[in-house]
């Protein structure tokens, strides 16, 4: 599936396609600001731990903030990120 094929799919519009697309790139570069901060002041275990959280943060905020049903396959992935959170911990 190409870029425009999946825009004309997408159901809010086009323009809200290119802002989320815009809007997740924005986001996935001030993430990785803040992760390369976070190893360059404190430690990269520190980072790990912290980018852990966001991984579960990310699914709970998302599910009501995008209207979506909590399936299975997001709960195994919480329950995964929040396993991998424990073992550092």
């Amino acid at each position: 599936m190409d870029l425009k094929s999946e825009m004309e799919k997408f159901d809010k519009g086009k323009v809200n396609y290119v802002v989320s697309l815009i809007g997740t790139a924005l986001a996935w570069q001030i993430c990785t600001v803040g992760v390369v901060g976070l190893m360059y002041l404190v430690s990269s275990l520190f980072s790990n731990v912290v980018s852990m959280l966001s991984l579960s943060f990310v699914l709970v905020v998302g599910v009501p903030l995008y209207k979506e049903k909590m399936d299975a396959n997001k709960v195994l992935a919480m329950f995964f990120t929040l396993w991998g959170f424990a073992s550092y911990i």
